[in-house]
């Protein structure tokens, strides 16, 4: 998650290259869901613009909650409304005791 940050940062400067997007990333093994980055531009681009880490091809958003337990992502101010996809919970990352499948 620090990475994405990191590249994130370098959007709006207009240098980005958007070519390799999507990006598959890896496997969840929560889940098995495949991970992939999306670059998702949603005004102004560059300036409005993101690399997400999304469940690849979950849909609808109800899904998302329902059967893979990840938080739906949809589109911010200033157009706000669309979903674009499934983001995996990754608090848990920073919180090793609270994860799921570790005893407290």
């Amino acid at each position: 998650m620090q990475r994405l940050h990191a590249l994130n940062l370098t959007v709006p400067n207009g240098n980005f290259d958007i070519s390799p997007y999507p990006m598959m990333v890896g496997v969840d093994p929560r889940n098995g869901k495949m991970l992939v980055e999306k670059f998702i531009c949603w005004d102004i681009c560059p300036d409005v613009c993101m690399v997400f880490l999304l469940y690849y091809d979950v849909k609808p958003a109800e899904a998302c909650v329902e059967s893979v337990v990840g938080t739906p992502l949809i589109s911010p101010p200033p157009i706000p409304g669309d979903y674009w996809g499934c983001r995996p919970v990754v608090d848990w990352l920073d919180k090793p005791s609270e994860h799921p499948d570790r005893p407290a």
